[in-house]
């Protein structure tokens, strides 16, 4: 029998925690397997290989494991396989594959692209549209990002200019985008690429304080990615093709 562990970063923040079950609670409703778990990375349990041992109790002899991750950063590359590498050695009967992160899709793509369209402003102005990541080290984590933009860009008409911007490690910086942009655009919307809204405060504090500089331009903060209805398809899109 087949299950599937769905994996969460995890936090010491219970709210999110408990904003993560809900949303796979309400995404397995979609997916036809009698035994699906949650692991989580760290801060929380069970863990990934707690997770595995509770499907296998339930009578699992094989595992899709799915990281519930924007992209393939350190945690999907590196952290992930290493408890899973832990778990085979213990099961070795146990047939265990890694479906792909949420990363780059068309769905995503039609997500962002509906937060922008919540926001957007009926007027005639050409729009900068900023998508900001929290940036990663990860060389393939920023190639993902960047080729999601790109596929952002494709869907986006004329009067649309789509950029990136990031929150720490890579360049440029969202502050530094903002400036650059107010100064030739009368509007600039920026996305959050990310699932929950810790961040979305120091967003606003960048934004703020850029604005204070420009009174007669417009910033417009958009929703984050967070756990959008799309995301229960793309959930079960990466199931497939793992199977």
């Amino acid at each position: 029998m087949e299950a599937i562990v769905y994996v969460g970063h995890g936090s010491k923040n219970v709210k999110r925690n408990k904003q993560f079950i809900s949303f796979i609670n309400y995404s397995k409703q979609a997916i036809d397997y009698s035994v699906q778990e949650i692991g989580w990375l760290e801060f929380s349990e069970p863990k990934i290989k707690g997770a595995i041992e509770k499907c296998i109790k339930k009578g699992a002899t094989a595992i899709i494991v799915v990281p519930v991750f924007l992209l393939s950063g350190v945690h999907v590359k590196k952290d992930i396989p290493s408890q899973i590498i832990a778990a085979q050695k213990q099961y070795p009967f146990l047939t265990i594959k890694v479906a792909n992160p949420l990363g780059v899709d068309s769905i995503m793509v039609e997500l962002l692209r509906g937060k922008f369209l919540e926001k957007n402003l009926a007027t005639s102005n050409r729009k900068a549209i900023v998508l900001v990541s929290h940036g990663s080290r990860n060389r393939r984590a920023l190639k993902e990002f960047e080729s999601l933009i790109d596929l952002f860009r494709e869907q986006a008409n004329d009067q649309q200019d789509v950029y990136s911007a990031y929150l720490k490690t890579n360049e440029p910086s969202l502050n530094e985008q903002l400036l650059h942009l107010i100064g030739t655009h009368k509007e600039v919307y920026v996305i959050p690429h990310f699932l929950f809204e810790g961040l979305v405060s120091k967003i606003e504090e960048i934004i703020n304080d850029v604005l204070s500089e420009f009174v007669d331009k417009k910033i417009i903060l958009c929703e984050p990615v967070g756990f959008d209805d799309n995301l229960k398809e793309l959930i079960a899109k990466r199931i497939n093709e793992a199977k």
